[in-house]
């Protein structure tokens, strides 16, 4: 076997090649990871997500329709009691978060206009001023609430106050969320359709 002998200056001239190229890696990667974030960040400041979700509320199984609007002002959530084969549905359960979280229910759910003081929305969702720590920590926390990111800047997990968690799965775009409370899931969603465009909400 043959072994190649450089001259010591031309050994530190590939040390320093190499060198500056695993910096030029480095710094690329970064600002991928940086430019992922500010993407997915872009896309939940404005979404419109129909899908099904599946719930138990007593000894009852539900399986409904969903919707789930939000852009920089409100966000809000429908779930439908479809009427017979799908026609004329009808709000079942109905929550906004803007200042505060308010939810509305018909007959069948006995909650009826109860408020909930919470951060408002653009604060919550805003995470734009925090991204040097997610980049480094792939995690957040802000008071009582910790925001979990994977490798490639997604939203992976949301752990808030009173053991209550939301899981987020992706294929292409996010596929499914699963909401547990003391790691017993009490929903999940599932993602039909999500468009991130014009985006609008009425009360």
């Amino acid at each position: 076997m043959k072994i190649l002998k450089l001259p010591f200056n031309n050994f530190l001239v590939f040390s320093l090649f190499f060198f500056l190229a695993g910096c030029s890696l480095f710094s690329n990667r970064s600002l991928s990871r940086k430019e992922q974030f500010l993407t997915h960040q872009k896309e939940w400041k404005e979404f419109h997500l129909k899908g099904i979700i599946e719930f138990q509320y007593k000894e009852f199984a539900f399986r409904k329709n969903i919707s789930i609007k939000k852009n920089k002002e409100i966000l809000r959530i429908d779930v439908f009691d479809s009427g017979l084969f799908g026609l004329s549905p009808k709000p079942l359960f109905t929550a906004f978060w803007d200042s505060v979280f308010t939810i509305s229910t018909n007959d069948l759910i006995t909650i009826s206009d109860h408020k909930i003081n919470v951060p408002p929305l653009k604060e919550a969702f805003d995470l734009t001023s925090y991204q040097e720590v997610i980049l480094k920590k792939e995690s957040f926390s802000h008071k009582r609430t910790t925001f979990y990111f994977s490798q490639n800047m997604r939203l992976e997990k949301i752990d808030f106050s009173e053991q209550i968690s939301a899981e987020f799965s992706y294929n292409e775009q996010l596929k499914d969320i699963t909401i547990k409370k003391n790691n017993t899931i009490l929903a999940r969603i599932t993602v039909d359709e999500i468009s991130f465009k014009n985006v609008k909400i009425t009360r």
